[in-house]
């Protein structure tokens, strides 16, 4: 930063020591302003000036350079220049090798933590404040313990890890009770509070952040947690939809953070305005909001604030019915929200970006983008969400079990919740029932005639309560009963469709096995009876017709294996980039039976590994080689291509005409199917290799479809999730 009266004033100490005296500055006196300043809290921008001045001068020891630097990173992190704090934290940890203890070490840790958390790497800010923990309580350090416990939680509690968080939590409340200081219990309890606010429970939140405003409110010594406190409160509405009560409360956090110079803050309450905008159908102030955020978060250079303001401007498009511009904001959003270090966040761009795919019916996407990511989170809302989107996608595909699944999961989760909140919501009644009793009973002692008018208000409140709770509950039975009835009739449904299914599978099964074995029959009594001229030749073909029963029999005990659970893999994990390349090969052989010409591109990095099953692996690709030979013209094109996309490996198997029509695609992977007559049994398939692919791929944890190809044929896309050597 350039500060031109404190250049003057350091090129004039540097030329002669008399002038610190002739202008009665001292470095001491600085140093002491500097650690005031820093102590109360105030005026950040002067401790950095100040910082500056006393580094630049040189005469500093050691301990007092380290501790100096210390105070200048963090309040570069509570102003939001981050490029700067890292600049000093650098500086610092470079001074503890040469000036150094656990004190030091702890606190240099805490704002490594401090300002992770800042740039919304909350996995890696967790570990920073395990290790800041660690030293502190070497040093019994209470009132630092309560910081790193808290920050601490707030770490696990943006990662949707709310057991860790309330662990941490309950550990700052326990420093901070022995620290006596009012600021640190009260932040501990607002902490406390979010979490709660996160985890639903809003009434017990809500309970806690006003009792905290009235006594900020009372004690003006307090008010740097004002800002804060309308923040939760704010928050605690906006889950408890009451989005004007959120939109006052975060306009009074703005409000008080522009005040306190809390210039990032000011950025955070601006995206929660805008929600609140949002949720009340006031999109043009909503949009305003998103804007001056995304452009404050732009400035400070904090990537996941940044993505985190491209989501709500995507969230805001999606409910405008403008799906492009909501796709291409959520996508850009996804790429600055790594998914390890603010997992909550990623998921909930996922859902929202998935909203998106479900509306453009790109379902495949929808699947690809939020598959095996409900085990993320702790929180049940993400995961009915995340379902919600998946049985779509799934009900899309054709796939109605398995969205039958996710709806039942849903449901359940759903009504988990629910008795969680009425659980939540008749503690809070009891309580507050019994607290007016308490306060009938104190004006009964002083005036008969004022608590007779109570109590018939109170039977009155009673009353009704009891009455809307009844009604409330005949509602619940009815919607529960009429539910149930649907979802009777649509397993009925599923059920029927099921065994229609089977039964067709078995006719379809015995005739693969009737023709071919017609077929035999007739040759052996042309053999028995001398009616053919070329016995030899008759020999031939009734080895080719037995070993195209030994592969259809092979196959269906495949696919059984696979159906009942017994078909196991011997997984272990290969490079990935040489088994593609050995796969590539085993293609190239298949392919070449025929005039079609054959190109492989691989394109993977040498440090990835993929656990699999090699063999049966092999079977997948060599099943989808047979399958291009034997359905592609001659001359024609078969391709082969790889790549690494968003941690899953992708193959792509593809071949030049003939191809299908669009709606026949997915069905290639039913079992015994037939498109058209290019596609018959005379090409020597069982009718079950694409089945059977199908399964193999699926104990892969992994995907398989087919699509058009731009060869004119078909796509072949094979997705596994694969892992990054370190």
């Amino acid at each position: 930063m350039k500060h031109t009266s404190y250049l003057l004033l350091l090129l004039f100490s540097l030329s002669s020591k008399s002038i610190w005296s002739n202008q009665d500055i001292t470095q001491t006196a600085i140093y002491q302003e500097l650690e005031t300043l820093f102590n109360t809290g105030k005026n950040r921008p002067r401790i950095i000036e100040l910082s500056d001045l006393l580094l630049a001068g040189g005469q500093l020891s050691p301990e007092q350079t380290t501790s100096t630097l210390h105070k200048a990173a963090v309040a570069a992190i509570r102003i939001g220049e981050f490029e700067q704090a890292e600049s000093y934290l650098i500086r610092f940890e470079e001074q503890l090798k040469i000036a150094a203890n656990d004190l030091l070490y702890g606190k240099f840790f805490l704002s490594r933590g401090d300002l992770a958390m800042q740039l919304g790497q909350f996995d890696l800010a967790a570990n920073y404040q395990a290790q800041a923990i660690r030293y502190f309580e070497k040093e019994n350090d209470v009132r630092l313990l309560a910081h790193s416990y808290r920050f601490k939680s707030f770490s696990y509690s943006q990662n949707g890890q709310y057991n860790k968080a309330l662990s941490a939590i309950e550990n700052a409340k326990k420093y901070a009770a022995l620290t006596e200081r009012t600021p640190m219990i009260l932040a501990a309890a607002m902490a406390e509070a979010d979490i709660y606010t996160n985890l639903n429970d809003t009434d017990k939140a809500l309970s806690v952040q006003l009792h905290l405003l009235k006594y900020l409110k009372e004690n003006p010594s307090e008010t740097k947690l004002l800002a804060q406190t309308y923040y939760a409160i704010g928050e605690t509405y906006l889950m408890s939809h009451d989005y004007q009560g959120a939109l006052e409360s975060f306009l009074l956090a703005y409000d008080n953070d522009i005040e306190s110079d809390m210039r990032v803050n000011s950025y955070y309450d601006l995206v929660k305005i805008g929600r609140s905008h949002m949720k009340l159908g006031q999109f043009q102030l909503a949009e305003t909001a998103f804007e001056n955020a995304l452009s404050g978060f732009t400035n400070v250079n904090h990537q996941r604030n940044v993505g985190w303001a491209l989501s709500n401007l995507g969230e805001l498009r999606y409910l405008q019915g403008n799906l492009t511009q909501a796709q291409a904001l959520l996508n850009e959003a996804l790429e600055k929200v790594d998914e390890v270090q603010s997992a909550v966040l990623n998921l909930e761009i996922r859902i929202s970006l998935a909203k998106v795919f479900n509306q453009l019916s790109q379902y495949q996407r929808v699947i690809d983008l939020l598959a095996e990511r409900d085990n993320l989170s702790e929180d049940a809302q993400l995961k009915i969400e995340i379902w919600t989107q998946l049985s779509s996608a799934l009900y899309g595909l054709g796939r109605f079990k398995e969205a039958f699944d996710l709806q039942q999961q849903a449901r359940v989760m759903n009504r988990t919740v629910t008795k969680r909140k009425v659980s939540n919501h008749n503690t809070a009644l009891k309580a507050q029932t019994q607290y007016q009793q308490q306060q009938i009973e104190i004006i009964k002692l002083k005036q008969i005639q004022i608590l007779e008018k109570e109590q018939k208000k109170m039977q009155l409140i009673i009353s009704i309560a009891v009455i809307s709770i009844l009604i409330v509950l005949i509602v619940g039975f009815v919607l529960f009963q009429n539910q149930r009835r649907k979802v009777l009739i649509y397993k009925s449904e599923l059920l029927e469709r099921s065994l229609k299914l089977k039964q067709q599978l078995l006719a379809d099964v015995s005739h693969e096995l009737r023709t071919p074995l017609t077929v035999l029959r007739l040759q052996v009594e042309s053999l028995e009876y001398n009616l053919n001229d070329d016995p030899e030749k008759v020999y031939q073909q009734l080895h080719s017709r037995i070993n195209m029963l030994n592969s259809l029999i092979s196959d269906i005990y495949e696919l059984a294996q696979a159906d009942t659970g017994v078909l196991q893999l011997a997984s272990k994990s290969e490079n990935a980039s040489d088994l593609m390349l050995e796969f590539a090969t085993g293609i190239e052989s298949v392919i070449s039976q025929k005039e079609l010409s054959f190109n492989a591109h691989i394109n993977i990095a040498k440090e990835f590994q993929l656990m699999c099953d090699k063999m049966r692996l092999e079977q997948v690709f060599t099943n989808l080689a047979r399958n291009s030979l034997a359905y592609t013209d001659e001359p024609g094109r078969v391709e082969f291509h790889c790549e690494i996309k968003e941690k899953m490996l992708v193959a792509t198997l593809r071949d030049s005409s003939p191809s299908v029509k669009e709606h026949e695609l997915p069905k290639l992977f039913e079992r015994l199917y037939r498109c058209d007559k290019s596609r018959s049994r005379d090409l020597g398939g069982s009718g079950l290799g694409l089945s059977i692919c199908s399964k193999l791929v699926s104990l892969h944890h992994g995907n398989i479809y087919a699509c058009k190809s731009e060869l004119g044929g078909i796509d072949m896309v094979v997705t596994l999730p694969i892992e990054e050597t370190k």
